[in-house]
């Protein structure tokens, strides 16, 4: 059978036309195996529930959103669909959810979950100490933070603002903006975010990160801006428009990081 010239366009016109409002995609199904484990002592959590979503733009026939409940031995089995970007989330009472995103088509899928609550950091620094803060989460392959349950941590600024957390998951999914400081001397240093705390006060700012590390400052926003030539790049000479350089930012960590010790291995 031919196909005219005139029938060729006419069929592409269509197809673009119809992917101006949400294109078609072909995808089948397959079961993931679905394990939910409490982090710290690795037994299963039964009735954990587990949830996967699907990232998409522009399609029209895109999956549903499913979900499906551990058993006794904390195992679910979810009839997912064979698709780019898949959002998983395994959530139980009284732990700490896990999401992650998937774009694999796996037949296996492994959580562990954190007891509540969330775990807090508090960072001591040298007194009168003003300058970079230098949060260094250094990942370490076991799942137990000093002691099982303990949640709340407390570290050390060394004289030049260095602070080294080896971080198993608990910590490194820590939400870095909740972090708290003080002086030696018990003096809270206040967060940038909170009210009352204006661009002239001495307080505790975040400036950038390059995952996993964040860099600080104690002090003002006038203190922040002193960084700003050290760790951006500048776009034709705009300070407006700035990327951050990661080799710039890592370089300050590197200056005076301590070495990592030993780690024990995950299970």
């Amino acid at each position: 059978m031919k196909i005219s010239i005139r029938s060729l366009s006419i069929l592409v016109l269509l197809t673009s036309c119809s992917c101006l409002g949400g294109c078609i995609k072909f995808y089948g199904y397959r079961d993931v195996t679905v394990s939910v484990r409490d982090a710290e002592t690795n037994q299963p959590i039964s009735h954990a529930r587990v949830d996967v979503k699907y990232l998409y733009m522009m399609v029209i026939n895109a999956p549903k959103p499913t979900y499906g409940n551990t058993d006794a031995d904390g195992i679910a089995v979810i009839h997912a669909a064979n698709f780019d970007g898949q959002d998983w989330k395994a959530s139980a009472e009284g732990f700490l959810s896990d999401q992650r995103p998937f774009f694999d088509n796996e037949s296996r899928a492994d959580f562990k979950l954190y007891r509540e609550p969330a775990p807090t950091i508090e960072i001591i620094v040298p007194n009168g100490f003003r300058g970079p803060l230098l949060i260094d989460r250094r990942p370490v392959t076991d799942w137990i933070q000093g002691e099982t349950g303990h949640r709340v941590f407390t570290y050390h600024a060394s004289s030049n603002g260095y602070v080294a957390i080896d971080a198993t998951p608990l910590l490194m999914g820590f939400d870095i903006f909740k972090l708290e400081a003080r002086f030696e001397n018990g003096a809270p240093i206040p967060r940038r975010d909170l009210v009352g705390t204006g661009p002239g006060t001495i307080a505790l700012r975040w400036v950038d990160a390059s995952w996993p590390r964040d860099l600080f400052v104690v002090g003002t926003e006038s203190d922040i801006e002193k960084l700003h030539p050290i760790i951006y790049d500048y776009k034709n000479g705009d300070p407006h428009t700035i990327s951050l350089n990661h080799t710039a930012l890592n370089a300050l960590f590197d200056a005076v990081a301590t070495p990592k010790p030993a780690n024990l291995k995950r299970d």
